[in-house]
């Protein structure tokens, strides 16, 4: 466990979610919405990840793409929303993750890397380690989903989003060409598969180059409306949609340690790295 997991884990032990929660309600009242980003959930994990989803229940209102759309138009909320979201595109998403979150009357949004789904099982290793996907326990068999499960999971109500072709981070060092060609594989295979054009995307890696003002335009370009980044902050009204934030949480932590992060923990961490962001598109 790193020192950031420690503290995190400590705070949570001396109570500090309840205060955290406390100060966020006087911050915002109702009208605010929570995004929380989560990558595998293993069946080791389900248990845990159970019990953070019904605290998220009890709190939040599930958000779907419309809802988020008008909230950022302008939309009072009566309950504070909440964003569930998944990165990669895992199997264990579609097998443990999906019926959890139904079960309680939540739906989720999953951001899928095209080339995962379009791989062979067998091929599923080799992608995820060539282009920095972590890969769970295969406990049994597949670590990607397939294009059925997706379609599955859009006909049951849940937000199939883009999180590239190859899971590439935007950064300077990747040219404004191949961002665009990653961006329009992964949005050409998107609507084939699932007879439609996604509408929200969530970049790779939380490093704070990766969100460049150019890599916006061209994921706008791209004909996305959302965007999402791991630089936790809760999301109000008026926010920029192409730069909506998420706080990164695990399938395993235990309620004390996720109120800590999700309640302005992970906020207190990023804003730095959310101040040279939005600095970055000031001086262009």
């Amino acid at each position: 466990m790193g020192i950031y997991s420690q503290a995190v884990a400590l705070a949570g032990r001396a109570g500090l979610g309840s205060a955290l929660s406390a100060l966020e309600r006087r911050r915002f009242g109702p009208s605010h919405i929570r995004a929380v980003a989560y990558h595998g959930v293993s069946d080791a994990h389900a248990g845990a990840f159970a019990r953070q989803l019904d605290y998220l229940c009890q709190r939040y209102e599930s958000v779907d793409e419309e809802g988020l759309l008008r909230f950022l138009s302008g939309e009072e909320r009566g309950r504070p929303g909440i964003i569930i979201s998944f990165d990669d595109g895992l199997a264990d998403n579609y097998r443990n993750a999906a019926p959890l979150l139904e079960e309680r009357g939540l739906r989720g949004w999953f951001f899928v890397v095209s080339g995962l789904l379009d791989c062979l099982e067998a091929g599923h290793g080799d992608f995820c380690g060539g282009h920095d996907i972590i890969a769970p326990p295969a406990s049994r068999g597949r670590i990607g989903m397939s294009w059925d499960e997706a379609r599955d999971l859009a006909a049951r109500g849940h937000v199939l989003g883009c999180h590239g072709a190859s899971h590439a981070r935007y950064k300077s060092s990747l040219s404004d060409e191949a961002i665009a060609e990653d961006l329009a594989a992964a949005a050409l295979r998107m609507r084939q598969e699932l007879s439609r054009k996604p509408r929200s995307f969530a970049w790779v890696g939380g490093e704070a180059d990766t969100y460049k003002p150019s890599s916006s335009a061209l994921i706008a370009r791209a004909g996305f409306e959302l965007s999402f980044t791991t630089l936790s902050a809760a999301i109000t009204g008026g926010a920029n949609p192409l730069l909506l934030h998420r706080t990164v949480l695990d399938a395993d932590m235990d309620v004390a340690s996720m109120r800590v992060k999700l309640h302005g923990l992970s906020d207190l961490v990023h804003r730095l790295s959310r101040a040279r962001v939005n600095e970055s598109r000031l001086s262009v």
